[in-house]
């Protein structure tokens, strides 16, 4: 986290007056026991390893909520084995089925990483070796979180080598395991829409002027979007239209939750169409 970490988060939550018995859950990707004993002997409750699996939240939360019972929950260290490339069947279980929103979060994913390893290379440069821990760090969430079971793993060993200092064997592996990942997400985000209403017609009744002027209090509040706006900003983003690929960058930044960048997307939407505060 970007003030302290859990440890001593969970720590001095415990000092507060009458906050010491308050269960704790670790919301961390470190599966190492070492790592989970850690976090059990900083004073929490319980641990959910990333990926999240909804059914492992559940009985979590349902255990010290006390509608569950158990010994707190436990996922082994990543296996040295061929993990396959894509299970977008997980990752769409983990989004309750959201086919429209597991669209937009790979399609947000092709976006944001296609350039990742020249970034990784940059960072190499400079010697910057947190930064480029923290790259591959975060990439290797989405991606598990995603479904990108191959690459999240060859992240894994990838971070690992970085943190030693080690030679980065994995980096030939790691590069083709990304290009492969992204060209097979770009042919399922290409594949033809449901039938259903097209979209031109769909956005024809949601004006641009109206949703961008319900859409700025909570962007400029961050605040979560309620989902009538997300759906009409949403309509706007597939209309092909010349504000679409705004609205589609504003899309991902919202279920990014980055505030600074949604705004900046959101003042170019109003700059470029012209929409009055």
């Amino acid at each position: 986290m970007p003030v302290m970490g859990g440890i001593e988060a969970t720590q001095r939550i415990h000092e507060l007056p009458g906050h010491a018995d308050l269960p704790i859950v670790a919301m961390t990707a470190a599966v190492l026991e070492e790592d989970q004993q850690r976090c059990l002997a900083a004073g929490m409750a319980d641990f959910i390893a990333k990926p999240i699996e909804p059914e492992d939240l559940v009985r979590v939360l349902g255990r010290h909520a006390g509608t569950a019972s158990g010994p707190p929950a436990e996922k082994s260290p990543s296996p040295e084995r061929q993990a396959p490339l894509l299970d977008l069947a997980a990752g769409l279980r983990r989004l309750d089925g959201d086919r429209a929103l597991q669209q937009r979060l790979l399609l947000g994913f092709v976006e944001r990483y296609h350039d990742v390893v020249a970034r990784l290379d940059a960072l190499l440069a400079e010697t910057d070796g947190v930064a480029a821990i923290d790259l591959v760090h975060n990439l290797k969430g989405i991606a598990a979180n995603l479904g990108a079971t191959a690459l999240a793993e060859v992240c894994r060993r990838l971070i690992e080598e970085l943190r030693a200092g080690a030679p980065l064997d994995s980096r030939a592996t790691f590069v083709a395991t990304l290009k492969e990942t992204l060209e097979q997400l770009q042919r399922h985000i290409a594949r033809p829409p449901q039938p259903g209403l097209p979209a031109t017609t769909m956005a024809a009744a949601v004006p641009l002027g109206v949703t961008v002027r319900a859409l700025e209090p909570f962007i400029l509040g961050q605040e979560v979007v309620p989902d009538v706006l997300l759906a009409g900003l949403r309509q706007l983003a597939d209309a092909g239209l010349p504000h679409s690929p705004l609205a589609r960058r504003l899309l991902q930044h919202l279920d990014g939750f980055e505030h600074d960048a949604a705004l900046e997307v959101f003042n170019l939407l109003k700059l470029e169409q012209g929409v009055e505060p």
